[in-house]
């Protein structure tokens, strides 16, 4: 569960907006492959491997992103507070 979500709620959020930045092919592909397992087998180890594989591909690159985000907005507080309170 990410954010108090599971995949499936996650994914669909994802979908419906426009793409993000730190959404990419990798995890396009990999939400791909565990949903084509869960369609074929839901309850099998492959299934619940290939989502677990997802969620965490999922929370790894979300984190980071919102690390990079988090650093580059402190520099601009340092560098241009004007430009930074600007983005508020």
């Amino acid at each position: 569960m990410i954010f108090g979500l599971g995949l499936d709620a996650l994914c669909k959020i994802i979908s419906n907006r426009i793409k993000s930045e730190w959404w990419d092919k990798e995890l396009a592909d990999s939400r791909r492959s565990a949903r084509q397992a869960m369609r074929s087998d839901p309850r099998s180890h492959a299934a619940c491997a290939a989502r677990a594989e997802c969620q965490r591909m999922l929370r790894r690159k979300l984190s980071r992103w919102t690390r990079s985000q988090a650093i580059a907005l402190l520099h601009l507080a340092q560098a241009n507070p004007a430009r930074f309170w600007g983005k508020f």
